[in-house]
C-alpha cells in the first residue's frame, strides 16, 4: 500500500512540476507587460470581485440607515404660545439597532416667519394664526442624518377667554341714498393679550337672522370687527371666528330730512324735521349769523347770504342748504318759478300771458322788483340782458365754478348766460336761467356739505359748472 502512494505522489510531480514552482518576485512593469494583467477580465469580473454580501443583500436597512427615515407630525398651537419641539432621543434602524440622536436642526419652511419665530434648536413662538410647516432634522455623533421629521403646523387663536365689548348697537342711515350702508365696530376683549394684525378674513364669518338684511364683516386689525349691514330693520348677526360664536343685535333706522333746499326772506322762519325719530338730533348752522336752528329744527333767516343747516343723528348728518334774501328778490324768485310751472314755453309767443322763454320769464320776474335790463316795455333777449348786467359791473368772478358753489358765493336770484356758437349777439349768449339756491346733498368725510344748484326752471344740477358767467342784478 505504501508502494502504491509513494508511485502516484512521483507520477503527479513529474506529470505537472510547475504546479509545486513557487513564482519569482515580479514587478509592476512586468505585471502589465507580461500578460499578467486582462483587460477583459477587469472591465467585468473585477467589479464583480470588487461588491460584496452586504451591498447585494435584499436587505434594504443598511441603506436607510445612512439615508435617514421621514416621519410627519400635526400640531395645533396658540398665538402668544412659547415652547419648544419635541426631540427624539435616539433612532432605531430597521435591523432593531439603536442609535444615539446627539445633534438637531430646526427650520420654517417658505420662512413663514409671521406666523411662527424659530431658533435651530426647535425653540419657538407663535405670532400669528394661520398654516406652517417645520422641518426638523436629527443626526449621530458622526454627522450622519438619521431622522427627518415634518411638523404641520395650525395656528389659532385661543378664544376661551375672549369677547365683545358690546352685544348690540344702533346706526342710521339717510333715506335719499338706496345704496347707504350701515357700519358697526366691536372689538374682541382678550384679558390675557392682544389678539394679533394678521387675522385673515377666512377667519370669520357671519349670518344675519333677517334675510332682507345683508351683512358682512372683516378684520381690520387684530382686534376690531367691521360689520357692513345693506338694508334697514333689526337682525341678530352671528360673528364666528376661530371657531367662537358672538351674537350681536343689531338696528338700523333710516332718516330723512323734510328739506334739502330753503329759500327765506330775511325776518322768515321755517321748520326741519327728520322722518324716522324725533330725538337724539343735534342741529347746528355753518353760519349763525345768516341763519339759526333751535333745538327742535325750527330755522330763522337773520341777513341775506347762505348757509348749511346740519342735523347730526349717530354717526351721520343731514342738511339742508337755506338762502336768505331780500324782499324783493324773493318775490322775484317765487316769480320765475311760478312761471315756468304754470305756463308754457313759447318764443313766438313769449311776451303774451301763458307763455315765457328763458328771457321773457328772467324779465318779468324782475320787473316787479323794478330792474327790467334797459327796457320797461318788453324783454330783451339774454344776451343783452348780459350786457346790461355787465355794463353795470354786476358780473360774478368766477362765473358757474367748483369754487363758487362750494363756497356759497352765488346767490339765489343771480342770473345764468350761457355762450354758444357766433349767433353775432353779445358774446354769443342764448341763453339765461335764474339760480334759485342751492341743494344739500349730504355731507363728505370731513363733514363738508356737498351742495348743488337749485334752478328756478329746470331740475336741480341741471347745468354743471363750467365757468359760465353770472351775474346779479340790483
Amino acid at each position: 500500500m505504501k508502494k502504491c502512494l509513494r508511485g502516484l505522489v512521483l507520477a503527479l510531480f513529474f506529470a505537472a512540476p510547475c504546479c509545486f514552482v513557487l513564482p519569482e518576485a515580479v514587478s509592476a512593469s512586468q505585471w502589465y507587460g507580461d500578460g499578467w494583467y486582462d483587460d477583459e477580465w477587469s472591465d467585468n469580473e473585477w467589479d464583480t470581485w470588487d461588491t460584496t454580501d452586504e451591498e447585494t443583500s435584499d436587505d434594504s436597512s443598511w441603506q436607510d440607515f445612512y439615508e435617514g427615515d421621514t416621519q410627519e407630525e400635526s400640531m395645533t398651537v396658540y398665538y402668544g404660545q412659547k415652547g419648544v419641539f419635541e426631540s427624539p432621543a435616539s433612532w432605531t434602524d430597521r435591523a432593531g439597532v439603536i442609535v444615539p440622536i446627539t445633534s438637531k436642526n430646526f427650520s420654517l419652511e417658505n420662512s413663514w416667519d409671521t406666523i411662527l419665530t424659530l431658533d435651530e434648536q426647535g425653540g419657538y413662538e407663535v405670532t400669528g394664526v394661520g398654516s406652517a410647516t417645520v422641518e426638523g432634522r436629527f443626526y449621530d455623533a458622526s454627522g450622519r442624518l438619521l431622522l427627518t421629521r415634518t411638523y404641520d403646523i395650525t395656528a389659532k387663536i385661543d378664544m376661551q377667554e375672549v369677547t365683545l365689548n358690546k352685544t348690540s348697537a344702533k346706526s342710521y342711515v339717510q333715506k335719499s341714498y338706496y345704496y347707504s350702508s350701515a357700519q358697526f365696530e366691536f372689538r374682541l376683549k382678550d384679558p390675557k393679550k392682544h389678539l394679533p394684525s394678521n387675522v385673515y378674513d377666512d377667519e370669520l364669518s357671519c349670518i344675519s337672522s333677517n334675510s332682507e338684511m345683508y351683512v358682512d364683516a372683516y378684520m381690520s386689525d387684530g382686534n376690531t370687527i367691521i360689520v357692513n349691514v345693506q338694508g334697514t330693520g333689526k337682525t341678530t348677526v352671528t360673528l364666528v371666528i376661530n371657531e367662537k360664536k358672538f351674537k350681536v343685535k343689531l338696528h338700523v333706522i333710516a332718516v330723512g330730512i323734510n328739506k334739502n333746499s330753503l329759500l327765506l326772506p330775511a325776518g322768515q322762519t321755517s321748520q326741519l324735521k327728520l322722518s324716522g325719530l324725533k330725538e337724539g338730533i343735534k342741529w347746528s348752522s355753518s353760519k349763525p349769523g345768516v341763519v339759526k336752528v333751535s333745538r327742535d329744527g325750527t330755522v330763522k333767516a337773520l341777513r341775506n347770504g347762505n348757509a348749511v343747516i346740519k342735523a347730526k343723528v349717530g354717526d351721520i348728518s343731514l342738511g339742508c342748504a337755506v338762502s336768505v334774501v331780500s324782499q324783493n328778490r324773493y318775490k322775484a324768485i317765487c316769480k320765475a318759478v311760478s312761471i315756468a310751472k304754470t305756463s308754457s314755453y313759447s318764443q313766438p309767443k313769449r311776451m303774451q300771458k301763458g307763455y315765457y322763454d328763458c328771457s321773457s320769464l328772467t324779465w318779468t320776474a324782475y320787473k316787479q322788483a323794478g330792474i327790467s335790463f334797459g327796457n320797461s316795455y318788453y324783454a330783451p333777449v339774454a344776451a343783452d340782458q348780459a350786457k346790461w348786467c355787465v355794463q353795470k359791473k354786476q358780473n360774478i368772478k368766477g362765473g358757474l365754478s367748483t369754487s363758487n358753489i362750494r363756497n356759497m358765493r352765488l346767490n339765489a336770484g343771480d342770473l345764468m348766460f350761457e355762450e354758444g356758437e357766433n349767433n353775432g349777439r353779445y358774446r354769443n349768449i342764448y341763453h339765461v336761467e335764474m339760480i334759485r339756491g342751492y341743494v344739500c346733498y349730504g355731507f363728505d368725510e370731513k363733514e363738508k356739505p356737498i351742495l348743488g344748484i337749485a334752478w328756478a326752471n329746470r331740475p336741480d344740477d341741471y347745468y354743471l359748472p363750467g365757468g359760465q358767467m353770472v351775474c346779479r342784478p340790483q
